[in-house]
C-alpha cells in the first residue's frame, strides 16, 4: 500500500528500524478505515519522527513501545507539530488491535 501512496520514498518507511515492519499494515489498517491518502502519507511522514524519537528514548524493538512511551511521543509533539499525537493515537489504536 504505501508503494502506491508514496512511491518515493518507499524504501525509506519499510527501513524504519521501529515502524517500518508494519507501516504497510497501518497504512492498510487506515486506508480500510476511510482515511484519504493524502492523511495516509502525512501519517506516513509522522511516522519517521515518532520512530526516531521511540529510538532516542529506548525503543530497540517493536516489543519495547509502551503506551507511556507513546504518550512522552505526544506531549513532545503537542505543541511543536500538533499533527503527529493525532499519528501516535492512530498508531496505538492499530497497534491494540493487531499485537
Amino acid at each position: 500500500m504505501i508503494s502506491k501512496i508514496c512511491p518515493r520514498y518507499y524504501r525509506r518507511y519499510i527501513s524504519l528500524p521501529l515502524l517500518g515492519p508494519i507501516l504497510n499494515e497501518f497504512t492498510m489498517w487506515l486506508h480500510k478505515r476511510g482515511y484519504i491518502a493524502n492523511s495516509i502519507a502525512r501519517s506516513l511522514l509522522d511516522s519517521v519522527r515518532i520512530d526516531r524519537f521511540l529510538h532516542r528514548h529506548g525503543a530497540q524493538h517493536l516489543g519495547d513501545i509502551t503506551q507511556k512511551l507513546l504518550d512522552r511521543v505526544c506531549c513532545y509533539y503537542l505543541s511543536r507539530q500538533p499533527h503527529i499525537p493525532s499519528t501516535v493515537r492512530q498508531v496505538k489504536k492499530f497497534l491494540k488491535e493487531t499485537r
